[in-house]
Order: C-alpha cells, then sequence, then structure tokens
C-alpha cells in the first residue's frame, strides 16, 4: 500500500527555550517551559500533515551560541526546499546598535560590548537563515527586554523597530510577542502570554471560523497570526490593564504547519 504522506513535505524545528541563564540577573519564569510545550505541540499537530517530522529542542544551558547555530545547520542540511522550517526562539532578545540580539544561556552581562560580541545577533541570525533551503518557513520571537537593560515598561519603539528589521531582511513570515519584562515574568496559565496565545491556536481555534479561520482542519501561518494579534491584546487588558499588540511579517503565501485536530 502507498504512504498517503510520501509526497507530502517534511517538518523541521527548533525549538530554543531559556529560563535559567548563567547570570542569574536574566532569570525568566516560563521560556524553557514555553519551548518545551511547542516542540510538544508542534510534533502533534504535524502527525498526519508531515512526511515526517525532526524537532530539535534546546533548554536553559543547551541553549548556548554555539549550539543554537550547530543544531540549525544540522537541520537545514537535512531539509528540501519543499519542507517546512519553524525557528522558535523564548527568552531576552535586546536591541543595540539600531539590531536585534537573542541572548544565549552563557551570555553575562559586564556591559554593551557584552552584547555585541556574545549574543545570537542580527547577522548571524541571517547568515543562519541564509543557509535553509525551506521555502516555507516561520520564525516565531517570543522574547523580551531584560531589566538589566532597560526599566521601561514595555518595549520602546527602537526595539520593535529593530524586530522589524529583522523581519524584513529573513524574507521569512515572523512572529514576534512584543512583550515586557513583567508579562515574561507573570505569564499566564503557566506560559508566557504570546506563547499561551500561539499554544491555544494551534490546538485549533486559529482555525475556527469565529477566530475569523477558514475551518479547514489545518492552522495556517495567517490563522495563527490573526489569532495572536487579537487574542494577546485582549489577556493583556485585562490581566496588566494595558493592550500588547504582537509583530508580524508574512512573507509569501501562507502555509500549514498543523492539523486542528
Amino acid at each position: 500500500m502507498n504512504d498517503p504522506l510520501l509526497h507530502h513535505p517534511s517538518l523541521y524545528a527548533l525549538t530554543v527555550g531559556i529560563a535559567k541563564y548563567r547570570d542569574h540577573s536574566f532569570k525568566l519564569e516560563y521560556a524553557a517551559a514555553d519551548a518545551k510545550a511547542m516542540a510538544q505541540e508542534l510534533r502533534k499537530r504535524g502527525q498526519g500533515l508531515f512526511k515526517s517530522i525532526h524537532i530539535r529542542p534546546l533548554f536553559n544551558q543547551e541553549a548556548t551560541r554555539d549550539r543554537i547555530a550547530r543544531e540549525m545547520q544540522e537541520l537545514a542540511s537535512m531539509m528540501q526546499p519543499s519542507d517546512v522550517f519553524i525557528l522558535y526562539l523564548a527568552g531576552h532578545g535586546q536591541t543595540l546598535d539600531g539590531k536585534y540580539h537573542f541572548i544565549p544561556w552563557e551570555l553575562v552581562y559586564d556591559n554593551e560590548d557584552s552584547i555585541r560580541t556574545a549574543s545570537l545577533g542580527h547577522n548571524q541570525l541571517l547568515d543562519l537563515l541564509s543557509g535553509v533551503p525551506a521555502l516555507k518557513s516561520l520564525i516565531i520571537l517570543d522574547t523580551c527586554n531584560s531589566g538589566a537593560f532597560a526599566t521601561a515598561r514595555g518595549r520602546s519603539l527602537s526595539d520593535k523597530t529593530a524586530i522589524d528589521k529583522l523581519m524584513h531582511a529573513t524574507g521569512r513570515t515572523t512572529l514576534s510577542a512584543s512583550s515586557d519584562v513583567q508579562m515574561a515574568l507573570e505569564g499566564h496559565m503557566g506560559h508566557g502570554v504570546f506563547t499561551y496565545v500561539l499554544l491555544d491556536g494551534l490546538r485549533g481555534k486559529a482555525d475556527q471560523t469565529e477566530h475569523h479561520g477558514d475551518n479547514n482542519g489545518e492552522i495556517s501561518t495567517d490563522e495563527l497570526a490573526q489569532y495572536t494579534r487579537r487574542h494577546v491584546p485582549l489577556i493583556t487588558l485585562k490581566r496588566w490593564g494595558y493592550e500588547q499588540f504582537p509583530m508580524r511579517r508574512i512573507h509569501g503565501d501562507p502555509f500549514s504547519i498543523g492539523l486542528a485536530q
């Protein structure tokens, strides 16, 4: 009997979550748990949609800059252009020199040069993504600015501009939390707010017509983007008294990343 999934794409995903940093001033509550839940949900929802599923999870001390780069390169070497790739980063992000930087586990903050020399920065992220052949790619950034870098409530315009530059430069569909430290620490229902909504959407709600989905049984990138854009502000307004709006940039046609049932 022929395998009905034989000609389907494969799914490749790298899910990174850092809550317990080497530098304890960066400590978060939910980032590692969020990455673990995302890996589990992508695997579960991908069954029956993808020919094969390859997910590499990295949590806390596993998530060094070199290890993240190596895992991405290894996954990229296995992909075909017709496959689907998802990169999920949860932890601290920082804007420096107008560019976005993801803070790996081992970074110890002495001064701004620590960010320049030891982070996973804009240019390195672009280099790694340029090696990914999958034409259908989704980048998810659930990162917040550390209190070690800034004390403002919420992201500044420069932070959002840096993320927008990265979104534009990757040429790939990107969703970003745009959240502050308070929400990352307190979270919602055991997760960061953004990832909580993502998981809720992946479990089927993003496909439902009452949430502006098409109810076709599959969760697409545009449905997930619409769902987070609609529900993250509702939760943050109710819990913290102000709305946080996720950022998004849709590149190319939408594509499915999981089954709704």
